[in-house]
C-alpha cells in the first residue's frame, strides 16, 4: 500500500512541524501549508492527500470552513478524509455542520490523532489516489 498522504493546514509553524514529526515516523507522507493559498499551491502541484488536517481559525483572513467547503465541492477529493482542529469542544456540531470526518480539540493527544487518522483511512479504503 502507498504511504497515506496528509496535508496539514495551520497558520502556526510549530503545530505543522509537531504533527509532521508525529506522522512521518508512522508511515505518513506529509505536506504542510500555512493557509488556503499555500494549500492551493500544494494541491496544484499534484499532491493528492488521503487526509486533510485543517485548523478552523487561520490568520490572513482564511477560515478552515472555507477550505473544507472547497475540498468537499471538488470531486477530486471525494475519497479524502478531513479532520478539523479546533480550540473549542463543539465536535458533534462541527462534524455535522462542515461534513468532516472528525474534529480534534487542541491540545490533542498524539496517539489519539494517529489512531483517528488510521481509522478514517480504513473507513475510506486506505491510501488511494485520484491523481
Amino acid at each position: 500500500m502507498d504511504r497515506p498522504r496528509v496535508l496539514i493546514v495551520d497558520d502556526l509553524a510549530d503545530i505543522r512541524d509537531t504533527v509532521r514529526e508525529l506522522l512521518e515516523p508512522e508511515g505518513f507522507e506529509v505536506a504542510t501549508a500555512a493557509g488556503a493559498a499555500d494549500a492551493e499551491v500544494i494541491l496544484a502541484s499534484g499532491f493528492h492527500p488521503d487526509l486533510f488536517l485543517i485548523d478552523m481559525r487561520l490568520d490572513r483572513g482564511d477560515h478552515g470552513a472555507d477550505i473544507v467547503h472547497r475540498i468537499r465541492s471538488d470531486p477530486t477529493y471525494s475519497s479524502s478524509g478531513i479532520v478539523l482542529m479546533s480550540g473549542s469542544d463543539f465536535q458533534g456540531l462541527l462534524v455535522h455542520q462542515y461534513r468532516v470526518d472528525a474534529v480534534m480539540t487542541k491540545p490533542f493527544d498524539p496517539a489519539t490523532l494517529i489512531a483517528r487518522f488510521r481509522s478514517i483511512l480504513a473507513e475510506r479504503g486506505g491510501a488511494k489516489r485520484g491523481g
